[in-house]
């Protein structure tokens, strides 16, 4: 579906896949070493490659102000535009 080498580089990864995480669904992502990832375990990754460039807050344990949910929400905000399309983009990136 992705011609990404990394699934955490594609829009699909945290569009479609998150989308049907939300709603239930088993996703797993066929890395390009064959190798079988479950959905979860990718988005965790993320939240830690986040917190670890201080992009992102961790977890709020003492008082619980910042929640793991709050935090998803957030990581796939950054995501999403960090890699989402950006008019005149291709332009600029030619020069």
């Amino acid at each position: 579906m992705c011609s990404e080498a990394k699934p955490l580089d594609c829009h699909r990864f945290s569009m479609l896949s998150r989308y049907f995480m939300d709603n239930g669904y088993e996703v797993n992502h066929i890395l390009h070493s064959n190798e079988i990832v479950p959905h979860a375990v990718l988005e965790k990754e993320m939240i830690d490659e986040y917190v670890g460039k201080g992009k992102l807050s961790e977890v709020d344990q003492m008082f619980g102000e910042y929640t793991e949910d709050m935090q998803r929400v957030d990581v796939y905000r950054l995501k999403n535009k960090e890699i989402g399309y950006k008019p005149g983009e291709e332009y600029e990136n030619q020069e």
